[in-house]
């Protein structure tokens, strides 16, 4: 959506309505232009006799609101317990940002592949490449949460289109 809007003259207040309209051409979400990605991803795996492969998965980088939902319910408690980790007052012996994120990125896979498990996306995936996945599925969500409140939806015709990338 592109909106036209005035700015304030240096030294002026902007207007109530001038605000509002860079507020919407900031925040204004076009559901056609939203992206539902294949992620090609690089994982290694076990075949049917246990013996490791390195194969490639692809994943939808859709997420659920009710996925969504569950992640920034828990994200206060992890980021709780992370800082009494670093503090040195956890028993802990890993980061459990770590395993949250973990965590994140596996209720989004099993999505793609329902029989994915914590154990085998933990040993076959690098950490740079959860990293990126997590990022990836809840990034740029998070990021408009922390601005301002209730973002203007623009008009959709309710297509989405399909884009690939590769991990």
């Amino acid at each position: 959506m592109n909106m036209q809007f005035e700015m304030p003259q240096d030294g002026e207040m902007p207007t109530p309505e001038q605000a509002e309209q860079f507020l919407a051409s900031v925040e204004a979400i076009n559901l056609d232009e939203i992206v539902i990605e294949t992620i090609a991803v690089a994982i290694r795996d076990r075949d049917k006799n246990g013996k490791h492969v390195l194969r490639v998965a692809e994943i939808e980088s859709f997420v659920p609101m009710r996925i969504f939902n569950r992640m920034l319910a828990t994200r206060q408690r992890v980021v709780a317990q992370r800082e009494k980790f670093l503090a040195g007052k956890s028993d802990d012996e890993a980061d459990p940002i770590i395993g949250w994120m973990v965590d994140q990125v596996l209720a989004v896979w099993k999505l793609s592949e329902d029989d994915m498990t914590r154990e085998r996306l933990e040993e076959g995936l690098p950490f740079e490449n959860l990293s990126a996945l997590f990022s990836r599925f809840f990034g740029r969500v998070l990021r408009s949460s922390q601005r301002a409140p209730s973002p203007q939806i623009g008009p959709s015709n309710h297509t989405s289109r399909m884009a690939s990338s590769r991990y």
